[in-house]
């Protein structure tokens, strides 16, 4: 009976901090940010060594038949302009949008810490805007580290380098050792 009423307890202490209405406006912002991410990544595609071809043979695995037509216009709609401004604008929109959803994040770990916030709004934005191109920074370099790992390994253990034991030690537990930086 008593850990039902430490669980009921938890559960309107979670209600009465609004805990909900944090978590629903963070992942708002962090959904609403994909839209200007898949611009920018769609954008950046045409400076990239990568044919139009080449991209709809890999779309033809994913895209159902039903929406091929769509896919090949799309293509070729992308590679046709060549426009710095859309790379830009859904570059930054996208780091606000994902930047306002760590704010509010924050905003809700506040209330639920009963802290009160003494930096000023512009502050707090830039702080998480950092905050966001960490983590963008370090998802990109250990993505690049996890797929790239055992090619740089092989490359240094030819060389019987020390550093390539120890990184071919590393790579044992890369996915673990992901893990960690990435929510640690």
């Amino acid at each position: 009976m008593r850990i039902w009423h430490r669980i009921l307890q938890f559960f309107r202490q979670v209600r009465r901090l609004e805990v909900h209405i944090f978590a629903a406006y963070a992942a708002y912002f962090w959904i609403l940010a994909i839209f200007p991410a898949t611009m920018l990544i769609i954008s950046i595609l045409q400076y990239t060594p990568i044919l139009p071809d080449d991209l709809r043979g890999l779309l033809e695995k994913v895209v159902p038949a039903s929406l091929q037509a769509l896919t090949d216009y799309m293509i070729d709609e992308l590679f046709a302009v060549d426009s710095p401004a859309v790379l830009s604008i859904s570059a930054v929109t996208a780091l606000w949008m994902t930047s306002k959803g760590g704010l509010s994040l924050q905003r809700g770990l506040n209330r639920i810490y009963a802290a009160r916030e003494t930096r000023n709004a512009l502050r707090l934005r830039l702080r998480c805007l950092l905050f966001t191109l960490v983590g963008i920074l370090a998802t990109v370099v250990l993505l690049g580290l996890h797929l790239l790992s055992q090619d740089l390994i092989a490359s240094l253990l030819e060389g019987g380098s020390a550093l390539g034991r120890l990184l071919a030690r590393l790579a044992r537990l890369k996915t673990v050792l992901t893990t960690v930086v990435l929510t640690g």
